[in-house]
């Protein structure tokens, strides 16, 4: 994103007001007329008149109608601007709008929970300089930018948050694997009362929400098992379990710490979950999948190549595994993932097998109008 982009709308109409009044205090008779057109009879001619006069020229009622719609389209510049990791571009929409630095976006987050997208400390600096508070929620959830970073594995982000105070309960301890902080929860080997204030996003089997956090400290304790068997924390997985952590306790998406924990692609903290008695068993609500299936179809159908790979390496004997909905390469078509379902064509999955509403992916993508994706899929199919 260039930074001559930065609203390009505003900057020129505010010039083009101070030359408005300009032009106009020197007798231009052609500014008088368009003051006169605009704004008649405001009486002494200032740069209030002359923004009034450009704004209802450009089809706002008022001065204050175009700047709240330039700062609305600011607004959206800048959140992709800090998605981004862009710097520059993030500091002069800032510098030109600092009331942004509070604001959410339509979704209920933060530019903070942007910017750990990014996992750049400097742009978290950059934005708490600027007054982006550091400890709010992401709305409708129990995710400070923190928790946040935690739960994506922006550990350089989550640093800069740690040093700027950002305080670290047990979920967040537990997310980013700080074993002697997830001891301190524990007093005389009894957990403290409510060690999290954050926590995993939560439905039933029916999709009400519960809880965020959970409602007990045991409960949070098993929450804090779920985000650190997804972020591969297998010491801290061994203390929670040894302290009453419930490993069929169910996180996001429904998963247990299993389903997580194949997630993770990693088997010694599956087989510490196993032997806690977690079950093999148990289906998440989202995908309807045991663990084993899960831990090749939720990255497919997040569309996270790095993860796909890596448990396609490891499990390439799982490429057609099948969970409640269908096969991985069913869940990456549903979300439109075309790197993800390109990604398990190349490695030998069947695009035969049909979705639980009897689709191939072939059929899937049609349905659901992914024209680009059908036709890479029918191209695929047709060089086997």
């Amino acid at each position: 994103m260039s930074s001559q982009s930065i609203q390009p709308d505003l900057v020129r109409s505010r010039r083009r007001a101070k030359d408005l009044l300009r032009a106009a205090k020197n007798g231009d008779p052609p500014s008088l007329q368009f003051i006169a057109s605009h704004a008649p009879n405001l009486g002494v001619l200032k740069l209030a008149v002359a923004q009034l006069a450009i704004a209802r020229s450009e089809g706002y009622a008022s001065w204050a109608q175009l700047k709240k719609a330039a700062e609305t389209a600011a607004l959206d510049q800048l959140f992709e601007a800090v998605e981004q990791g862009d710097l520059e571009t993030t500091g002069s929409l800032l510098q030109e709008f600092p009331n942004l630095a509070v604001k959410r976006a339509a979704s209920g987050r933060t530019l903070l929970h942007a910017g750990v997208w990014s996992d750049n400390p400097d742009l978290v600096r950059l934005l708490l300089a600027s007054g982006a508070p550091r400890d709010e929620m992401w709305e409708s959830s129990a995710h400070t930018a923190l928790s946040w970073a935690a739960t994506i594995g922006s550990l350089r982000a989550a640093e800069a948050l740690i040093e700027a105070g950002a305080p670290t309960d047990l979920f967040t301890a537990a997310g980013l694997g700080l074993l002697d902080r997830v001891k301190s929860f524990w007093v005389d080997n009894r957990i403290q009362a409510r060690p999290s204030q954050t926590g995993s996003s939560r439905f039933d089997a029916y999709g009400a929400k519960l809880p965020r956090p959970p409602e007990t400290a045991s409960e949070q304790v098993s929450d804090a098992l779920y985000i650190a068997a997804r972020s591969g924390h297998q010491e801290v997985v061994r203390w929670l379990i040894a302290h009453g952590a419930d490993p069929n306790f169910r996180g996001y998406e429904g998963g247990t710490a299993l389903h997580w924990g194949e997630f993770s692609n990693n088997p010694s903290i599956c087989e510490l979950l196993r032997t806690a008695g977690a079950s093999d068993e148990l289906r998440d609500y989202t995908f309807l999948a045991t663990p084993r299936e899960f831990g090749l179809i939720c990255p497919a159908a997040y569309g996270m190549i790095g993860r796909l790979k890596a448990r396609l390496d490891s499990r390439p004997e799982d490429i057609d595994i099948m969970g409640g909905w269908g096969t991985a390469l069913n869940a990456a078509v549903w979300n439109n993932q075309r790197d993800a379902a390109m990604l398990l064509l190349s490695r030998g999955a069947n695009p035969s097998l049909t979705n639980a509403a009897g689709l191939t992916p072939l059929e899937l993508a049609q349905s659901r109008g992914f024209v680009e994706l059908a036709s890479e899929i029918r191209a695929a199919i047709a060089t086997r």
